[in-house]
């Protein structure tokens, strides 16, 4: 599964949650992507999730969201769904901060598909309001270089090469 720091997450969908009505086909997006990537987490750890109303638990998602899943903490919903001690509480976003970084002039995103765009100043510096911890990849609208980010209370952040 990707992790966060190396790309886009990726879009998803569940069978038969984001199906069409003949059952045929299951719809992938960018909306779903959290779910189905926390549910393959499940998997890969023997959970079994046949029994998780996957309906709600994505009504609740995006309710607690404020329009980001992936700025949530995967691994502790993971761990409630895991043990059966589940409960809505379960659902919080990853502890975070408003950071400043240098990447350059330009226009840049974070590696979530919900992310805004946000610009550079004059002297290449970047705000990036409500940074969530861990690893990140800080893309050039232009497309023209990425940076990775490794955000930690410790160390806070740390720009390592990407590419251009």
């Amino acid at each position: 599964m990707l992790q966060a720091g190396q790309g886009l997450p990726p879009a998803g969908g569940l069978y038969p949650l984001h199906s069409t009505k003949d059952a045929m086909t299951v719809s992938l997006s960018w909306q779903n992507g959290f779910l189905a990537a926390l549910f393959l987490k499940l998997l890969a750890q023997g959970v079994a999730v046949e029994g998780i109303n996957s309906r709600r638990l994505q009504e609740e998602i995006w309710s607690r969201s404020e329009g980001d899943p992936w700025r949530l903490d995967m691994s502790c919903m993971a761990q409630a769904l895991a043990s059966g001690e589940f409960s809505v509480y379960a659902i919080r976003k990853l502890p975070a901060a408003n950071v400043l970084v240098s990447p350059g002039t330009g226009r840049w995103f974070l590696e979530s598909p919900f992310s805004v765009p946000g610009e550079s100043d004059a002297a290449g510096k970047l705000a990036l309001p409500d940074l969530p911890l861990g690893l990140h990849t800080l893309f050039a609208l232009d497309g023209d270089s990425w940076y990775l980010l490794s955000f930690t209370e410790e160390t806070g952040v740390l720009r390592g090469p990407g590419g251009s």
